[in-house]
């Protein structure tokens, strides 16, 4: 029961018969901590299969970044294989449907590296998310997808935006903001050439310390 010493058992497990590790998954995720989450982790990741891959999706909404991390690349790389890429999608779509933050910003990651279109509908829809995390990933995630049908949309999400802009400028260096966002779609406006757009990327010309990388992204796009 304690995870101290689940992980010290599970460890030489990873290391020489991680497949001895696969029937211990589930309780060990239910009550192990961050260490032994990871370490299961790993072990899923080597021995890839479609039940494997619905374990390791779960672990995209974990609360430690690195962990969760690990767990999106680790799907990256197991839908590199025609057998898994279809569940590695399914699960995405899943997660993506998510209440959780950590969840709905890697799985958007997840799905537009995997240049999965479909998951361009919903990048739309969070690109309203309370959180920055999922509303900065929604933005990178429709200019990685690049699909017309949500130029659109998007162009009238990012007008909006930059109304309620001083409730949405974090202050914080290093970390997602409206500035952040901005700057993604309009480098997704500049890469379709979207000509509605224009009279939009206009007005962040002038010189504006608030919106550094918005204002470069659109003298680029524009």
């Amino acid at each position: 029961e304690d995870s101290s010493v689940m992980a010290g058992a599970l460890e030489p497990l990873v290391e020489l018969e991680p497949a001895r590790v696969l029937p211990l998954a589930k309780p060990a995720l239910a009550r192990g901590d961050a260490n032994v989450r990871r370490l299961v982790a790993q072990a899923l990741a080597v021995c890839p299969s479609a039940d494997n891959v619905v374990l390791l999706a779960d672990l995209l909404a974990d609360p430690i970044p690195s962990l969760r991390q690990y767990v999106r690349q680790s799907l990256e790389k197991l839908a590199q294989s025609p057998d898994l890429r279809p569940e590695v999608l399914r699960q995405g779509e899943r997660m993506l449907q998510s209440e959780r933050w950590t969840a709905l910003e890697q799985s958007v990651i997840l799905l537009a590296t995997l240049d999965h279109s479909p998951a361009a509908d919903r990048c739309v829809e969070l690109l309203v998310h309370p959180r920055a995390e999922v509303y900065e990933a929604a933005a990178w995630g429709l200019r990685r997808l690049g699909v017309d049908r949500t130029l659109a949309p998007a162009l009238d999400t990012a007008r909006k935006r930059n109304e309620t802009r001083p409730g949405l400028l974090l202050g914080r260096p290093g970390r997602p903001d409206l500035d952040h966002q901005l700057a993604h779609l309009f480098e997704f406006f500049g890469q379709k050439k979207h000509a509605p757009a224009e009279p939009f990327l206009r007005t962040f010309v002038a010189k504006d310390l608030s919106m550094p990388r918005a204002r470069s992204a659109a003298v680029w796009a524009w």
